[in-house]
């Protein structure tokens, strides 16, 4: 069988399985610092300096998919050249969920599943010991029906240019100030400098990018944007755009699981274990005052 009709679903099942990984480890860390429960969200006025580890670590995550606000990519289009910045998000939205689509027959999925249930065992060996054979096929099983869900409705521009024109867009949407837009462009900072030669060779550009980011993560903090909190709760696991502090990151994802873990990607037991990861590198005291911080989190952040 021809690897292109098993690409979509193995490319999501390493994509998962490298995000999981990514979370912190449940060693203790010498970085754990208190959380003060009457204390606001932690914001650095000024980012610190990350190092190309940091980059690399912290889990993407981005927001839900737009639902479709029109019959076509051409009206969206339309309505985005004429200034909406509604529809330019929903386009950028559209087209990078899509980069990769292809059509795929019943049939060949039928066979690619069959072929991802052989291959799978290697791969989780290879992969991770700590996922079941069983969530990680379940997760490429979902991951292809929502791409089919998603996708499958719309007459797509040629498959080269779509992550192109949704960079293009989700970039025009920030600038004109949606928040939405904003906080997707944070966390596209994030994989767009995920090669640490690169972030090197880069270095000013990074650190231009980096204030950028910092500034719409604070604007999303203030808006009460719910997704904002999953990517300070990130900042403060990585230590690129904030101090590296794992009890603030505790207490600021579980306010965001409370309020539905809106923009999640992955599964619920794949965000329990990262959330339980956390929970290992604290002390009672630690846990006691950021279980209170994120309960008056997920209040604050009720939309």
């Amino acid at each position: 069988m021809s690897p292109k009709s098993i690409a979509a679903l193995l490319g999501a099942f390493v994509l998962v399985l490298a995000i999981w990984l990514a979370w912190p480890a449940s060693e203790p860390s010498p970085s754990v610092r208190p959380v003060d429960a009457e204390a606001p969200v932690s914001i650095s006025s000024e980012p610190t300096a990350a190092t190309p580890d940091a980059l690399v670590q912290d889990p993407p995550g981005t927001p839900p998919p737009l639902g479709a606000e029109a019959a076509s990519v051409a009206e969206l289009e339309a309505r985005a050249q004429r200034g909406d910045p509604q529809a330019m998000l929903a386009l950028a939205r559209l087209l990078s969920d899509c980069a990769d689509y292809e059509p795929v027959a019943a049939e060949a999925r039928d066979d690619a599943l069959a072929e991802l249930d052989e291959l799978g065992e290697a791969l989780i060996k290879r992969f991770t010991a700590q996922a079941s054979l069983e969530v990680a096929l379940q997760v490429a099983v979902e991951a292809g029906n929502a791409l089919e869900a998603r996708c499958g409705g719309f007459e797509l521009p040629p498959k080269e240019g779509r992550m192109q024109q949704a960079r293009r867009w989700g970039e025009q949407a920030a600038l004109a100030g949606n928040s939405a837009a904003q906080l997707e462009w944070v966390a596209q900072f994030r994989l767009r400098w995920n090669d640490p030669r690169q972030v090197v060779r880069h270095a000013e550009q990074v650190r231009v990018e980096r204030m950028r980011a910092r500034a719409y993560l604070d604007n999303g903090l203030t808006q009460r944007e719910p997704y904002a909190l999953f990517l300070q709760a990130s900042a403060h696991i990585s230590g690129d755009l904030d101090r590296v502090d794992h009890a603030r990151a505790y207490a600021q994802l579980r306010a965001w699981r409370k309020l539905g873990a809106p923009g999640a990607m992955l599964p619920p037991l794949m965000l329990a274990q990262a959330e339980s990861g956390l929970k290992q590198l604290l002390e009672p005291e630690q846990l006691r005052l950021a279980e209170q911080q994120a309960e008056r989190l997920a209040k604050e952040f009720t939309r």
